[in-house]
């Protein structure tokens, strides 16, 4: 919690020594520390080979007074088109830096730490930043984080900005 580099965490029963799947996972929220879990995700994927996955998630959105459940209206497109639009800013330095790595983006409907919990059994690596966009700037690790490195089925980076 207290790292200002980042740190990898292995839980007890991941196989370190498995056949590795040729995917990098970053969860993107738009916040600094996602960006430079991005830049780290790119940095990774570059080096082994990999695909990188940027993955956003968003649970509960209300648009019109209504909370939006439906999956094909305009709603729930604008929502995941502004996910997805975020997670483009967020990674674009990452994509400057490594051209070469492939990559694509999934917005997912979903508490955030159960998508990236469960996206994590595909995954070689899980990368996240220690804190989103949560309202809570003095924390040291995010909930989300928290919650991710109990139940990740991947070893898990977790990424803090140095902008901070």
């Amino acid at each position: 919690m207290h790292a200002t580099c980042p740190v990898a965490v292995v839980n007890p029963g991941v196989d370190v020594e498995a056949e590795l799947k040729g995917e990098i996972v970053v969860g993107v929220d738009g916040s600094r520390d996602s960006a430079a879990a991005a830049e780290i995700a790119f940095a990774a994927a570059a080096a082994r080979g990999s695909h990188v996955t940027c993955l956003s998630s968003w649970y509960l959105e209300v648009a019109d007074g209504v909370v939006v459940t439906d999956e094909d209206t305009p709603q729930r497109r604008a929502i995941d088109d502004r996910q997805r639009e975020r997670v483009e800013s967020a990674i674009t330095a990452a994509r400057e830096a490594h051209p070469d790595v492939a990559y694509d983006i999934e917005v997912v409907n979903g508490p955030s730490s159960k998508v990236l919990a469960a996206r994590s059994e595909q995954a070689d690596v899980l990368v996240l930043g220690t804190r989103g966009r949560g309202g809570f700037a003095g924390k040291l690790l995010g909930s989300v984080s928290q919650k991710v490195l109990q139940a990740a089925q991947c070893p898990v980076v977790v990424v803090k900005s140095k902008t901070d």
